[in-house]
C-alpha cells in the first residue's frame, strides 16, 4: 500500500494532523496508522486559544460551542500559609474579565472521537495496527516504508513519501534514530475523572481575589500550587451531557516532601497536608479511573528533517501542563508540517527552511518547559512562584501567541527572525537574571505581605489590545509593551531592595537593556509590519518571496497544484 501523507498514531495529535492535512491538500492520500482502540490514559483537557484557533479552521467550531464547556483562562491558587492544612486563605488570582478569545475545557475521549469521525468521513483512511518497523528514505525519489503488525499479527508494508510520528509516549521515531534526551529534573503525575461531585466545593476558601461579574469563577481551569506541586482541577462535560471535572497532581520528584502518588488513597494523603478543600471535593463525588505517568519529561534532538519525516507531540517533546499549551505546541508543528510540505510541493529545496523551523520551535518549547520545571522549585512560595508565573503569562501573550498567531512559526522570514532574536539560550538567560532578583527580594519578609502581590493575569499582562484586533502591524508595539513592563516590574523589585538593588550591576544591566530593546523597537518598528520592513530584510536576507501575512496567520498553505498519485 502507498499513501502520499502517512501518520504513524492515531492518537489526538495524529488525528487532528490527518484532519488538517487533508483539508490544506484535498488531492493528497493521507493514511493514518492507529493501533487498537482501547481506553488510554488522556490528558490534556484545557485548551488555550491558540489550540482553539486552530480547531476553528478545521471547523469544529459549533461542535465545540454545543458538547464542551466554556473555559474563562487559568485561575491560580496561591495558599499563604502551605504548612497549615486546616487553613483556607489562598490568593486567587484569576481573569480579569471575558477574555477577548474563545477557549473550551473538552472531554478529551469525546472530541477525538469526534474528529476521527470526521476524517473518516473525508476520506483519510485508517490502517488498523502497530508500527514494528520503519525504513526511512534519504534520496528524492524514494519512499519511507513502514511496517504494520495488524491485530491477527500479519506483517504488512506501507510506504510514504512523507512520514509522521505521532505515536506519544511510543516515540517510534526517536528511539528508532537515538535523538531522545532524557530530562534530569523528572516529574510525575497522577490523574482521575471525578462524577457526581458537589461542585459548590471549590468555592469553601477564604479567597482574597478582586470581585469577579463578568463569569461564573467555576468555568475555568483551577491550579493550586503546593510545594514542589501543583493540582489541576478541569470541569467538563461527560457523553451524558453530565458535570464531570478532571483532577491531577503534577510534581516533581527531587522537589516533592511526601513521595509517591500512584493510587487515590496516595493522593488523599499527601493533598491532604497541604490542600484540604481539594480532599472534601473528590470525597463528595465518585472516582471514575485513574491513571498515572512516572518520569515522563524528554526532550527529542531534531523533529523535522529535509528528507521528509516530522515528530509531532509527545513522540518528540513532552511538556508540563501547567499553562496547558501542549496540544498548541502540537497544533503549531501540524502547521509547520504543512508549511514544509507545501514548499517542496512549490519546487522549493526545503533543507534550510526546515532546519529553521526546527530551530525556532526548540526556542518556544524549550523556553517554556524548562521555566516551568524549575518553577517547582519555589511553588510552595506564594510570593515566588505568583511573580514567576506572571513573567511566563506576560511573554507568552505578547511574545509567543502573536507570532504564532501571525503564522511567523511556518514563514521562512519570520523562522530565521526569531532565530535571530529569540534564541533560546537568550530567553533563558533574560528568565534566570529575573528570578534571581524575585528570589533575593523574596529573602525579606516584609516583602511577601498579601499588599505586595501583583495581579498576574491584568487585561495588560494578557496583551488585550492587541488581542482585539490581532493586526501584524501592532506586533512591535506589544514588544514594546512587554520589554517596558518587564522593566517596569524589575525597578519596582530593586526598589525594595533599597540600595543593595542600585548596586547590583547585573540587575542594572538587564533593566538597561530593556529600556534599549523598548526604544528600538519603539522608533524603528512601531506600527509596521515586521516582515515587510526594509530594515529587517537588510538584517535577514532571504531569497524567496515572504508568504502574504494574511494566508500565514491561518497557517494554510496554498493550493496544491499537483498529485502524487
Amino acid at each position: 500500500m502507498t499513501s502520499d501523507v502517512l501518520i504513524m498514531g492515531g492518537g489526538a495529535t495524529g488525528q487532528l494532523a490527518a484532519a488538517y492535512l487533508q483539508q490544506s491538500f484535498p488531492a493528497l492520500r493521507i493514511a493514518v496508522v492507529e493501533g487498537p482502540h482501547k481506553n488510554r490514559p488522556i490528558v490534556g483537557e484545557s485548551f488555550v486559544e491558540l489550540t482553539i484557533d486552530f480547531l476553528l479552521e478545521l471547523g469544529l467550531g459549533p461542535y465545540l460551542v454545543e458538547n464542551h464547556y466554556p473555559k474563562y483562562g487559568l485561575t491560580y491558587y496561591y495558599k499563604l500559609d502551605i504548612e497549615n492544612p486546616a487553613d483556607r486563605t489562598y490568593v486567587v488570582d484569576e481573569a480579569p474579565t471575558v477574555p477577548p478569545q474563545l477557549s473550551f475545557q473538552v472531554n478529551r475521549f469525546t472530541l477525538d472521537e469526534e474528529v476521527r469521525r470526521r476524517n473518516c468521513l473525508n476520506g483519510v483512511q485508517m490502517i488498523e495496527g502497530t508500527v514494528v518497523g520503519a525504513d526511512l528514505a534519504h534520496d528524492d525519489g524514494e519512499l519511507h516504508a513502514v511496517t504494520v503488525e495488524d491485530p491477527g499479527r500479519q506483517k504488512h508494508a506501507t510506504r510514504a513519501r512523507w512520514l509522521i510520528d505521532a505515536t506519544g509516549r511510543n516515540r517510534v521515531l526517536a528511539k528508532l534514530l537515538n535523538l531522545q534526551e532524557k530530562v534530569k529534573e523528572q516529574k510525575n503525575v497522577f490523574w482521575f475523572r471525578l462524577a457526581n461531585f458537589d461542585a459548590e466545593i471549590l468555592s469553601h476558601i477564604n479567597a482574597i481575589k478582586k470581585q469577579n461579574r463578568a463569569f461564573v469563577p467555576y468555568f475555568a481551569t483551577h491550579h493550586f500550587f503546593g510545594r514542589g506541586n501543583w493540582i489541576w482541577c478541569i470541569p467538563m462535560r461527560s457523553p451524558e451531557n453530565t458535570p464531570f471535572i478532571s483532577i491531577g497532581i503534577t510534581y516533581r520528584q527531587d522537589q516533592y516532601p511526601y513521595g509517591n502518588v500512584r493510587t487515590m488513597e496516595q493522593f488523599l494523603d499527601c493533598v491532604g497536608r497541604e490542600h484540604q478543600v481539594i480532599v472534601d471535593l473528590v470525597r463528595s463525588g465518585t472516582v471514575v479511573d485513574t491513571n498515572v505517568y512516572a518520569s515522563y519529561m524528554w526532550e527529542c534532538r531534531q523533529r523535522y528533517s529535509p528528507d521528509r519525516w516530522y515528530i509531532i507531540g509527545d513522540a518528540g517533546d513532552t511538556v508540563d501542563p501547567l499553562y496547558s499549551v501542549g496540544m498548541a505546541l502540537g497544533s503549531l508543528q501540524i502547521r509547520q508540517v504543512a508549511a514544509m510540505i507545501q514548499r517542496e510541493l512549490d519546487g522549493h529545496d526545503t533543507r534550510e527552511f526546515t532546519r529553521d523551523l526546527d530551530t525556532a520551535f526548540t526556542a518556544f518549547q524549550r523556553s517554556v518547559t524548562r521555566d516551568t520545571t524549575r518553577l517547582y522549585t519555589c511553588t510552595g512560595d506564594p510570593y515566588q512562584c505568583h511573580l514567576r508565573v506572571h513573567l511566563v503569562v506576560a511573554k507568552v501573550f505578547h511574545l509567543a501567541v502573536p507570532l504564532i498567531m501571525k503564522g511567523y512559526l511556518c514563514d521562512p522570514l519570520g523562522a530565521k527572525l526569531i532565530n535571530r532574536f529569540a534564541k533560546l539560550n537568550t530567553l533563558e538567560e533574560d528568565s534566570r537574571i529575573f528570578h534571581d532578583l524575585i528570589r533575593e527580594v523574596a529573602k525579606n519578609p516584609k516583602n511577601r505581605e498579601v499588599k505586595d502581590f501583583i495581579k498576574v493575569q491584568s487585561t495588560d499582562s494578557l496583551n488585550f489590545e492587541f488581542f482585539e484586533y490581532q493586526r501584524e502591524e501592532e506586533i512591535p508595539d506589544s514588544l514594546v509593551r512587554l520589554v517596558f513592563g518587564l522593566a517596569r516590574l524589575r525597578l519596582d523589585l530593586l526598589r525594595k531592595l533599597g540600595w543593595r538593588g542600585f548596586t547590583n550591576t547585573q540587575q542594572l544591566g538587564a533593566l538597561f537593556k530593556d529600556l534599549g530593546r523598548g526604544i528600538f523597537l519603539k522608533a524603528f518598528f512601531s506600527h509596521r509590519n515586521l516582515r515587510q520592513s526594509r530594515m529587517v530584510r537588510m538584517l535577514i536576507p532571504i531569497r524567496e518571496p515572504v508568504a502574504d501575512s494574511r494566508q500565514m496567520a491561518q497557517g494554510t498553505p496554498q493550493p496544491v497544484k499537483t498529485s502524487l498519485s
